[in-house]
């Protein structure tokens, strides 16, 4: 049996032994937030994860930091430059001028993130040929989903990325919360969780004082 869950950003917690489902499925509902995911693979049975939609590395950073996963598989498309910064090999090799890295961060290498994971980078989009043809099925354990933002696209994409997933693996998402409206009716869509205030990074990268938006037009 494989889980699918989706869940808004938060911060971290404190540790916790995960061992089975139903422990793991009772924490994430105890932490609605992305933040936790990471606890599945330090205090859990995970070892193999990918996130999609990587943007400029934050939450990648995040996740190698404090799980370090034996693998862990990015696609991006279209690295930015704070991506660029943190992981040069995600736009071939090159860094940016210096002149733009004054206050970006330094490289994961740099700061030994990342130095016991198997990393691989896909520039691709989710649904290229190169990235669902170099994933075995049934090969990863947690799938984290934040690329596109639209119902067309992330209803394609939830098939191929669920076959990936091994036995007893997890399929998440992101940016999918709610704030007063009636479950749709949809399977699971009674469980969405409400959506919360965004942290001190998004406060201070222009989010604004409260609670997250919502992406509920993904579900249809």
């Amino acid at each position: 049996m494989k889980m699918l869950l989706v869940f808004v950003l938060g911060t971290a917690c404190a540790a916790a032994r995960l061992e089975t489902k139903d422990q793991m499925l009772a924490f994430l509902r105890a932490h609605p937030s992305r933040a936790y995911f990471s606890r599945l693979m330090r205090d859990g049975p995970y070892d193999v994860a990918m996130e999609v939609g990587v943007a400029d590395g934050r939450f990648s950073e995040h996740f190698l930091i404090d799980a370090q996963p034996k693998t862990w598989y990015m696609v991006e498309p279209f690295p930015n430059k704070m991506l660029q910064a943190r992981y040069p090999p995600s736009t071939s090799g090159r860094r940016a001028p210096r002149r733009q890295l004054e206050e970006m961060p330094t490289s994961w290498a740099s700061r030994g993130i990342g130095t016991t994971s198997k990393l691989r980078f896909f520039k691709a989009l989710s649904l290229d040929k190169a990235v669902l043809d170099a994933i075995a099925p049934e090969s990863v354990d947690f799938i984290y989903l934040d690329g596109a933002h639209d119902y067309a696209n992330v209803a394609r994409e939830l098939e191929p990325y669920y076959r990936m997933l091994r036995p007893g693996g997890m399929l998440a998402g992101h940016d999918y919360c709610k704030y007063d409206e009636r479950p749709l009716p949809c399977r699971g869509c009674e469980d969405v969780p409400a959506c919360v205030k965004y942290t001190e990074y998004g406060v201070r990268h222009g989010k604004g004082d409260r609670r997250a938006a919502n992406q509920w037009g993904v579900v249809r």
